[in-house]
């Protein structure tokens, strides 16, 4: 409970509301942000999955056992390698500035970062998009993040890592490029397990989409723009942001490139979903996860799994608890207490 009140307190002032609105949302068991977000205002909150009970059910329930497994990206990757294709390739670790080759060839990561021409560093256990870099190099020189950067710059932050894995860098299908070319945008799909029939289904899914403020990553807290996406037909909704001083909007378009998203669909969505489920499998020791996926002119690849994934995010289009399935899951953790 003080850390719930600790965090309120944090974000008074970036989500201005009422206070008798404040001390509604707490009622029914949000903090002001997710009460802004979800524009609780509008909607029945008790379709929504609350704050309250994912800390109170969902992380001492499902996640605690395994959860290193998916949270550390290292660990993920060793883990799903060669059991699930659609996979980013990993290069190796960097550890205190030193580059450690997951390939028996070995070699410096100047030397992967020649032979591939991009490479992402993204912290062991970082989230929210911190600490990601793009590297790049061609024969004008190299990139960091887009930047024009000397070699001595890229040694400088190689040297200056602590712990960050190494992978590849996926490139956008042509439809996500059109949308925010300067990202990689991805699509996060929450996946749960079925306690009728024990299968895995899609339980909500958003894409993301930066924009030139967010550099190579697509967080939404970090200024970037989410949609919520129909899990069975792969249409997306309006693009949601969020800033102090404008609240939340909605729009039909990307802002910077003017590209349509509203009412749009994701080309190859199928084959998105199949890939978060076959993820899902494959973890099931973790029957409740946000798997961040790319989609590109290949197919998807699965980017990395988050236990308890946000909130607001995963509820844009509408409250998870309109879905019976997913009561039903809930209420294996915590009987008769969801309805």
């Amino acid at each position: 409970m003080l850390q719930y009140l600790l965090r309120e307190i944090k974000l008074w002032n970036e989500y201005p509301i009422p206070a008798w609105k404040r001390l509604y949302a707490w009622r029914h068991g949000f903090n002001s942000r997710i009460f802004v977000l979800l524009d609780l205002d509008n909607s029945d909150p008790s379709n929504y999955l609350s704050a309250t009970q994912q800390l109170k059910y969902i992380w001492p329930a499902v996640n605690p056992a395994y959860a290193d497994v998916l949270e550390n990206k290292a660990a993920y990757h060793l883990s799903t390698e060669g059991h699930v294709d659609h996979i980013s390739e990993f290069y190796g670790l960097i550890r205190d500035g030193q580059f450690h080759a997951y390939s028996k060839t070995g070699g410096s990561l100047l030397d992967a970062l020649h032979d591939e021409g991009d490479l992402i560093l993204k912290p062991v256990t970082g989230t929210h998009g911190r600490g990601v870099f793009h590297l790049s190099t061609n024969q004008d020189g190299y990139r960091i993040n887009d930047e024009p950067s000397s070699e001595a710059e890229v040694i400088e932050l190689i040297d200056g890592t602590e712990s960050s894995v190494v992978t590849e860098y996926v490139e956008n299908h042509a439809y996500a490029e059109s949308i925010s070319p300067t990202s990689v945008n991805t699509i996060r799909i929450l996946t749960m397990r079925n306690p009728d029939t024990g299968e895995f289904f899609a339980a909500s899914a958003v894409h993301r989409f930066g924009n030139d403020s967010t550099g190579p990553v697509d967080n939404w807290s970090g200024g970037g723009f989410a949609a919520p996406v129909d899990v069975e037909t792969g249409e997306f909704g309006d693009l949601h942001t969020y800033s102090s001083d404008g609240g939340l909007q909605r729009l039909k378009c990307h802002p910077e490139t003017g590209t349509r998203v509203s009412g749009e669909r994701i080309p190859g969505w199928e084959s998105a979903k199949e890939a978060a489920i076959e993820m899902a499998e494959h973890h099931r020791e973790n029957p409740y996860v946000g798997w961040d996926i790319v989609l590109t002119d290949d197919g998807p690849v699965v980017i990395e799994g988050n236990c308890a994934p946000g909130l607001s995010l995963q509820q844009l289009g509408c409250g998870l608890l309109e879905d019976e399935r997913v009561v039903a899951f809930l209420n294996t953790l915590a009987p008769h207490d969801v309805s």
